[in-house]
C-alpha cells in the first residue's frame, strides 16, 4: 500500500486506488488543504511588451515535496521558441465534483526539454497574502517494476474532462524507448490538459508523467517513467525560482478580481473605465484586461456570450469614430435581414445600437461613447431560443454601472519613450500617440490615431527577426515582402528602398496601394522596416489612398522623430537619417493609366524624371532619352540575346510609334515576321510583334504618331514583363 504524505507528519493510509479525492460534507471547512488534491492545474502566463499578461497555456502538474515542487512537462512552461513564460498559476482542487480554486501561484524553477520535464515553486501565500499550508504530495522516488496489462490511472485537467480534476483509467500496453529515455504505453486518453499530471498504478504508486506531446496517431499515450525524472528533480529541487514580480503582481489582481466576482456574483473592471456588472453563477468570467472581458454561459441548451471591448483613444471620442463604427457595420451587413440601428441609452450612457440576423443567430451590438474610450458590448443569441437567452443576457447588461466619470482631459503622449527596447519617437500633426493596452497584441508598442482621418492608422511594432530571415540582407528580404503582397486584389507597386536609414537603424521601406474591403476604395500603405540586431522595428501606416497623400509628411516627421537609445549609444553614424520618398519618385503620376509602368521602372532607375520632382509623362520622348532607357534596361536585363546598338538607327529629336517599336525589337532581337515578296511596308513587321506581344498602349495604332514618355515607358515595361525580367 502506497503512502500519500503530509507536511505535517500525518500519515493516511488509504485503501486502493488511493488517489480518489475526498468528499467534503456540509461540516468539513471550504478549504481543509488536507482534503487538496496533489495533482494541481497549471495556467502560464507571458508578460506582454504593454506590461499587462495574457495566459498562454495550460496544464496540470503534481506536488512532489514538502516545499511545494511542483513536477510537470517543459512544453508547458516554455513557448515555441523555448522562452519561459513569466509567471503560473496554480489551481487547488478541494471538491472532487467542483471546479479548481485559482488563488495561488508559482515561479519557475529549471526545465529540460530532453526529458520534457519543469519544476515550479510554489508560492506559500495565496493571491491575498493569506498563508498556505503545506499541500498534500506524492513520492517521485518509486522502486518497484510495472508491468504490461496492469490497471493505469491519469490524474489532471485535461481537455476532455471538463473543468473538474478528471480520472482516465486504462492499462499499461507497452514500453518504448524514445532517443534514450523510457516511456510507458498507455490506452488511456490523454489530452493537452493531461500534460504534466499524474499517472498512478492501482496501488496508488506515482509511477509516471503524462507527456502528451509525444503521443502518437496510434491512439496510445505515452507516460514518461518517473525513474527517468528523478535525476532531473534532485538536480534542481533546491535551486531558486526565477522571480517575475511584475507579472506576479499584475497575475493576483485580475485572479483576485475573477475570484471576487465568482464569490459575490458582481464583477468590477479594475481599469479604467470602471463598471460594475452583476451575474449568477452560471456565467463564467474571461479573458480580463485593459481592453475588455468576455463572460461566457454554459448549460444542457447550450452556450452564450458577452463580449465587452474597450478601445481607448488618445482624444475625447470624435463623432466621426462612432459613425464610422456604424457605417462599416451597416456596409458590410447590408444583404443580411432585419438589419436595424437605433439611438438608445445604456447604463446611463448615449448609445447605438445595432441588431441583424445572421445564419441561425442574431448579432447584436452597442456603441457607447465614454470620454477617451469607446465601450462596445457584443453578443449572439439563437433564433429557436432568441427570447431566452436575451432574457437571460438583459438581465446581465441591465446591471451594467460605471463606477467613475468619463474621462475627459486630454491624454496627449508628445513623446513615447521605451527602455525595453530603448527609443524615443514623437507625434506630429494630428496623430496622437495611443499605447498598446492589448496584451494578445505582444509586439504591437503604440498606434498613432488622427481625429479627422478615422479610417486611417500608424502602428509600431517590435518583434523577433524569423530565423529564416535572419542572414537575408534588406534588398533580399525586401523582395521577399514584395512577393507576399503582390497577391493583394488592386496590388500596385508604388515604391521600394532597400537603403532606407532611421538613426543609423539599417532598414528598407516599401509602399504599394491595394483594393481596401469596400467596394471602389482604394486604400495605401507603407511598410518601414528597421534592424536592431536580432529583431525589428516595424511602422506601418495605412489609410486611404487621398488620406495618405494628405499626411504623408506627418509620417515623415514621425519617422524622422525616432530616436535609438539601444547600445552602444556612442557608435558611429548615430543621427543619420534617409528614409527616400516613401511614394511614387515623381509628383505627377497618380492616377495616370501608366502609373504603374512609370513608378516601376523608375524604381529600377530606367525611367528618369526630372529636376522638380516630375516625370511629365504626356511630353513627347526624344530619340536621345529612348536610347537612355533601352541603355539603363540592359543593366536590368537576364537576357543574352541583346544588342546594345538596336536604337542607333534613331534619328532627331522625336520617336514615332514604329520606330519606338523597331528599337524595341532590334535591341531586344525579337524574331520577327519576314515578308519575302516585299509587299509589306517596312514597319508592318514591328506592328505586328508588337501587338502580338500586347505592347501597344490601348489605341495606339497608328505607326507614324509620335510617342509620348509615358507610352514608350509603358512599351518598354511590357516587354521586360514578358520577359519575366521585373
Amino acid at each position: 500500500m502506497k503512502k500519500l504524505i503530509l507536511v505535517a507528519g500525518v500519515v493516511l493510509v488509504m485503501a486502493a486506488p488511493l488517489y480518489l479525492l475526498t468528499k467534503n460534507t456540509a461540516a468539513e471547512p471550504v478549504k481543509d488543504y488536507n482534503l487538496v488534491s496533489p495533482t494541481v492545474k497549471v495556467e502560464a502566463y507571458r508578460l506582454a511588451r504593454n506590461g499587462d499578461i495574457y495566459q498562454a497555456n495550460a496544464a496540470s502538474a503534481t506536488v512532489i515535496s514538502p516545499s511545494g515542487l511542483l513536477l510537470t512537462n517543459s512544453h508547458v512552461v516554455l513557448d515555441y521558441q523555448d522562452d519561459a513564460y513569466d509567471v503560473f498559476a496554480v489551481c487547488l482542487s478541494f471538491k472532487e465534483n467542483e471546479e479548481p480554486v485559482c488563488e495561488y501561484s508559482a515561479f519557475l524553477v529549471g526545465y529540460d526539454k530532453y526529458l520534457d520535464l519543469a519544476l515550479l515553486q510554489f508560492v506559500g501565500l495565496d493571491n491575498r497574502g493569506g498563508s498556505v499550508p503545506a499541500l498534500p504530495y506524492l513520492d517521485y522516488n518509486f522502486s518497484g517494476e510495472a508491468t504490461v496489462g496492469q490497471p493505469l490511472d491519469v490524474y489532471g485537467y485535461s481537455d476532455i474532462g471538463g473543468k473538474t480534476l478528471t480520472r482516465t483509467r486504462g492499462q499499461l500496453s507497452g514500453f518504448e524507448d524514445k532517443n534514450g529515455v523510457a516511456y510507458y504505453k498507455t490506452d488511456t486518453d490523454i489530452s493537452g490538459g493531461n500534460s504534466g499530471g499524474t499517472a498512478l498504478d492501482a496501488e496508488g504508486n506515482f509511477i509516471g508523467v503524462p507527456t502528451y506531446i509525444v503521443s502518437s496517431y496510434e491512439n496510445l499515450g505515452y507516460v514518461l517513467d518517473i525513474k527517468a525524472a528523478v535525476y532531473f528533480i534532485e538536480q534542481y529541487r533546491d535551486s531558486q525560482p526565477t522571480v517575475n514580480e511584475q507579472a506576479y503582481e499584475i497575475l493576483k489582481v485580475k485572479k483576485n478580481v475573477i475570484n471576487d466576482a465568482k464569490d459575490d456574483n458582481v464583477y468590477t473592471h479594475p481599469y479604467y473605465p470602471k463598471f460594475s456588472l452583476a451575474a449568477d453563477e452560471n456565467w463564467q468570467w474571461d479573458n480580463i484586461s485593459k481592453t475588455g472581458l468576455r463572460l461566457l454561459y454554459e448549460s444542457n441548451e447550450g452556450t452564450k456570450d458577452i463580449t465587452i471591448e474597450i478601445q481607448p483613444l488618445p482624444f475625447k471620442t470624435p463623432q466621426s469614430y462612432l459613425d464610422e463604427a456604424v457605417r462599416k457595420l451597416g456596409l458590410i451587413n447590408e444583404y443580411l435581414t432585419d438589419f436595424k440601428q437605433e439611438a438608445t441609452t445604456m447604463a446611463g450612457q448615449p448609445a447605438t445600437h445595432i441588431s441583424y440576423n445572421y445564419y441561425s443567430q442574431q448579432l447584436n451590438a452597442y456603441i457607447i461613447p465614454y470620454g477617451y474610450a469607446v465601450f462596445n458590448i457584443i453578443y449572439y443569441v439563437n433564433l429557436d431560443q432568441a427570447d431566452q437567452d436575451l432574457a437571460d443576457i438583459n438581465n446581465v447588461l441591465e446591471t451594467l454601472t460605471f463606477k467613475e466619470p468619463a474621462n475627459d482631459q486630454p491624454q496627449v503622449i508628445e513623446t513615447l519613450a521605451k527602455s525595453d527596447p530603448a527609443f524615443t519617437i514623437g507625434r506630429a500633426g494630428d496623430w496622437y500617440i495611443l499605447r498598446n493596452a492589448d496584451p494578445l497584441k505582444e509586439d504591437l508598442i503604440a498606434t498613432y490615431h488622427n481625429p479627422a482621418d478615422v479610417v486611417g492608422e500608424i502602428d509600431l511594432s517590435y518583434q523577433e527577426i524569423d530565423d529564416d530571415f535572419k542572414a537575408v540582407d534588406n534588398a533580399g528580404y525586401l523582395d521577399l515582402m514584395l512577393k507576399g503582397h503582390e497577391t493583394l486584389a488592386g496590388f500596385k507597386l508604388i515604391n521600394k528602398n532597400s537603403a532606407l536609414t532611421i538613426d543609423n537603424l539599417s532598414g528598407w521601406s516599401l509602399t504599394y496601394s491595394y483594393e481596401g474591403e469596400e467596394s471602389q476604395e482604394v486604400r495605401k500603405v507603407s511598410t518601414v522596416f528597421l534592424r536592431d540586431g536580432e529583431h525589428n522595428y516595424t511602422i506601418i501606416y495605412d489609410d486611404l489612398l487621398d488620406n495618405y497623400n494628405r499626411y504623408l509628411n506627418d509620417f515623415k516627421q514621425i519617422l524622422l522623430s525616432f530616436k535609438n537609445h539601444g547600445q552602444p549609444e556612442d557608435r558611429i553614424g548615430r543621427g543619420r537619417y534617409d528614409i527616400g520618398s516613401l511614394d511614387y519618385v515623381f509628383s505627377d503620376i497618380t492616377y495616370h493609366r501608366y502609373e504603374q509602368a512609370i513608378a516601376n521602372l523608375a524604381d529600377r532607375g530606367v525611367a528618369i524624371g526630372y529636376g522638380d520632382g516630375t516625370f511629365r509623362p504626356e511630353k513627347l520622348i526624344s530619340a536621345a532619352e529612348v536610347k537612355s532607357y533601352l541603355n539603363k534596361a540592359f543593366s536590368e536585363s537576364k537576357r543574352t540575346q541583346i544588342n546594345r546598338d538596336g536604337a542607333g538607327f534613331l534619328q532627331g529629336t522625336t520617336v514615332t510609334l514604329a520606330d519606338g517599336l523597331k528599337a524595341l525589337a532590334e535591341s531586344f532581337e525579337l524574331n520577327l515576321w519576314q515578308d519575302k515578296y516585299n509587299d509589306a511596308v517596312d514597319w508592318k513587321p514591328y506592328l505586328d510583334k508588337g501587338l502580338a506581344m500586347n505592347l501597344l498602349p490601348a489605341g495606339l495604332l497608328e505607326p507614324q504618331r509620335e510617342l509620348t514618355r509615358g507610352e514608350f515607358t509603358y512599351m518598354l515595361y511590357r516587354l521586360l514583363e514578358s520577359f519575366e525580367l521585373i
